[in-house]
């Protein structure tokens, strides 16, 4: 009897242990997988032919951060030769880097901006352990935030960012940001890490994940230090007080456009939507360029009358 206690207890300890390090596997792949799912769309979207106009390459000033875990990030910054305190923060999407995001900088730098263009974490130029997925990059922009206020107090800056980069967007507007921080753009944004890696997995994998989307976020805990949940770009928006002009694709495949109207309907202070019909993932600059980018500065221009 006892051996049969034994062997029944070996067979179920290494069923556990079996199950536990399956349950590990599928679970960081999911991690793998799902970031690599945004890997061609966002690229592919960030490809979009630059405005002609003013050159601005030659005028490029390479930036260096430090962040709070000793991370180096890196950035590009292009100022105007004529002072103006006007700044554009532009952030780029996941897998993607500073240089892809050249067409919305010279959309800015052309209307009187200087333009930061930084490489988050683990993209490009830029150091770290592992993606931020925005949570961590919150924090990364803050600090690209006080270096612009440290060369100018009288600083005025917008946020601007797309997918992976608007959701740092978001996530930064929920923290204690400097009255220099005038507004921000979101381009198809996701409400939350967990969320959006549950609808990926609900519509490529599994309908019922809990188990592995907790598995997952542990590894990301693990690895990077925050945990899927905690990472929510709505939590940020309920907070933030900064206007926000949200831009959705209507046909994004990526990010689900309702996440667009649960961002919108959350944010408390000055905001703005445009789904922009029939664009995908990112595209919606490309879609129409003419609207996207007259919308954009005739928000930025209410809320400057506004007194904003």
């Amino acid at each position: 009897m006892k051996n049969l206690k034994r062997f029944i207890g070996s067979v179920l300890l290494g069923g556990l242990l079996t199950a536990s390090l399956l349950w590990y596997a599928v679970s960081d792949g999911i991690v793998d997988a799902l970031l690599t799912e945004d890997r061609s769309a966002a690229v592919a979207a960030f490809a979009a032919a630059a405005p002609d106009g003013e050159a601005m390459e030659e005028k490029s000033e390479k930036w260096e951060l430090k962040a709070s875990d000793s991370a180096r990030l890196a950035a590009v910054a292009y100022r105007r030769e004529k002072y103006t305190p006007k700044w554009a923060v532009v952030a780029h999407g996941y897998s993607s880097r500073k240089e892809n995001m050249l067409s919305y900088a010279k959309a800015y730098y052309q209307r009187g901006y200087n333009v930061l263009l930084p490489d988050l974490r683990c993209h490009g130029e830029s150091g770290g352990s592992m993606v931020g997925m925005g949570w961590l990059d919150r924090i990364d922009l803050l600090g690209w935030i006080n270096k612009i206020t440290g060369l100018d107090p009288k600083a005025e800056i917008v946020l601007h960012g797309v997918s992976m980069g608007a959701a740092a967007v978001l996530m930064a507007c929920g923290e204690r940001l400097p009255e220099n921080v005038k507004a921000a753009v979101s381009d198809c944004a996701y409400t939350g890490v967990w969320e959006i890696m549950q609808w990926q997995v609900s519509r490529n994998l599994l309908r019922h994940n809990a188990v592995l989307l907790y598995g997952a976020s542990l590894i990301t805990r693990a690895r990077g230090g925050y945990g899927w949940k905690e990472a929510s770009a709505l939590k940020q928006v309920k907070k933030s007080r900064v206007p926000i002009f949200f831009i959705h694709g209507s046909a994004d495949a990526l990010v689900p456009v309702s996440m667009a109207y649960e961002l919108y309907n959350a944010a408390p202070g000055p905001k703005r939507l445009m789904i922009a019909e029939g664009a995908g993932h990112a595209a919606s600059m490309r879609a129409d360029c003419d609207a996207y980018w007259r919308e954009i500065f005739m928000f930025f221009e209410d809320i400057s009358a506004a007194g904003g």
